[in-house]
């Protein structure tokens, strides 16, 4: 009969009859994928209920929500999490997982996972939080503040979020990404609180963030009370490296002086405040740094210490983390409304000398280079014929090329083929292997680089 097929190992009659008698095991009620280093990390909750026919699961890969998915796993999954360490850098994979029985027959699907892996390779993401404005002043509109920064990130590779359009940001929209510039440029639409905890994740892989806000205690921590302090244990203190937070109302700023010296200078683009606040901006708060952390801005404005509209001169605005772990630099007023060429000062010796991002020229010329050497799972695995294998090359000082090979092994060690003999330049590099001439089974790669040497399993399934 037709559906008598070689992938479903049991009988046509058994088939037929677990069909017609409908003992499909029941499908799981409850599916995560979650984004880890070059991984993702997947957990389900299957019905316990009256269900006694479970043997295990079997996790399914796709690019697409309702396309193809390809098997992932080799053997049935007896437990009820599984680590996808295939997921190629800067990708969305769809993921369903279908119970299986003794017989081998799999449930529906009736749930689907989405994630790309944690990866720190994909350049700059900026967020934008900002509300379409109408175009007057200190209401811009969304393509007015999308032209501004596009202009101040113009030496570097970026991609865009507006969270309006797009939606909140997950630990996979962000984690892809060295850097995450997150802007607002109104002091309503404050959204970033609603990440937050995406946003302590991506931190703790070692990202590096630039926010630019209006009220950042607001858009953080969702304050509205003044004077705010932040202990450990608190996200502000623990994350930001904020420790406190103050702003005093009718107080007008003007400039944002440089406490540090490798900062420059920020004033007031007088083309885009009201002439009614004698073009400066309100609604400025001060954030003081916490222990590690330091500030490197401090407000100033024209108006005397002594008037109420500057009795916040010389309070801190800016707060700089660069630590080993990860590192944010948080200024607390938004750049839009800042000189443009000295936004883009400070955005440039922002992403180059705190952040070690490098330039679009540099990335033309180095292919993006990757920070470290990585031999990654093939995909699709298993395979059948083809799989592409994926490794990275860090550039070094001593030189911008190694001697590299790939190789292909049997499971007893012998060498089935070179894919890779020659020198190689920094970069990230894919190779196919095509093994249509092989048998079914599991097959070693290995890469050796310089002194790296990685080795990793694939199974061809004929």
């Amino acid at each position: 009969m037709a559906y008598c097929t070689e992938v479903v190992k049991i009988t046509c009659a058994t088939l037929i009859s677990a069909i017609e008698s409908n003992v499909l095991p029941k499908p799981i009620y409850k599916l995560t994928a979650e984004p880890k280093l070059h991984s993702i990390e997947l957990t389900w909750s299957p019905y316990t209920y009256g269900e006694t026919r479970y043997y295990g699961f079997n996790i399914y890969r796709g690019l697409t929500q309702l396309g193809e998915k390809t098997k992932v796993n080799i053997g049935v999954i007896k437990d009820t999490i599984f680590v996808d360490n295939g997921a190629q850098n800067g990708i969305y994979y769809f993921y369903e997982v279908k119970a299986v029985d003794s017989l081998g027959m799999e449930s529906i699907v009736n749930k689907i996972a989405k994630a790309r892996a944690i990866s720190l390779d994909q350049g700059v993401l900026v967020v934008d939080e900002t509300r379409d404005g109408t175009g007057v002043i200190t209401n811009p509109t969304d393509e007015q503040v999308d032209i501004f920064y596009t202009q101040l990130l113009s030496n570097f590779n970026k991609k865009d979020w507006d969270v309006t359009k797009d939606g909140d940001v997950t630990l996979s929209d962000i984690g892809a990404f060295s850097t995450v510039f997150w802007h607002g440029n109104d002091d309503a639409n404050l959204l970033a609180f609603k990440s937050k905890e995406d946003i302590k994740k991506y931190l703790s892989f070692g990202g590096k963030l630039l926010l630019d806000s209006y009220l950042p205690s607001k858009t953080l921590a969702g304050n509205s009370l003044y004077k705010v302090d932040y202990n450990a244990g608190d996200f502000m203190y623990d994350i930001f490296k904020i420790k406190g937070a103050e702003r005093k109302l009718n107080t007008f700023f003007f400039s944002a002086k440089s406490i540090d010296s490798t900062y420059n200078l920020l004033e007031v683009d007088t083309t885009k405040t009201a002439s009614n606040l004698n073009f400066h901006l309100k609604n400025i708060e001060s954030i003081s740094a916490a222990p590690g952390a330091k500030e490197i801005y401090s407000y100033d404005t024209q108006y005397d210490s002594a008037a109420s509209q500057g009795s916040m001169k010389g309070m801190p605005v800016g707060v700089e983390y660069l630590g080993d772990d990860y590192k944010v630099i948080t200024i607390s007023f938004p750049l839009y409304y800042i000189k443009q060429d000295q936004a883009q000062a400070f955005v440039q010796n922002t992403m180059l000398n705190k952040f070690n991002e490098v330039t679009a020229v540099e990335n033309e010329d180095k292919k993006v280079l990757p920070t470290k050497y990585y031999l990654y799972q093939n995909y699709p695995n298993p395979f059948n014929p083809t799989t592409k294998i994926n490794y990275s090359l860090p550039f070094i000082e001593s030189g911008n090329n190694v001697f590299v090979e790939l190789k292909i092994f049997d499971v007893l060690g012998r060498e089935i083929s070179t894919l890779v003999n020659e020198k190689k330049n920094a970069g990230s590099y894919q190779v196919e292997f095509n093994a249509h001439n092989l048998p079914s089974g599991i097959y070693l790669y290995r890469l050796s680089a310089g002194n790296f040497v990685s080795t990793k399993k694939m199974i061809l399934m004929k």
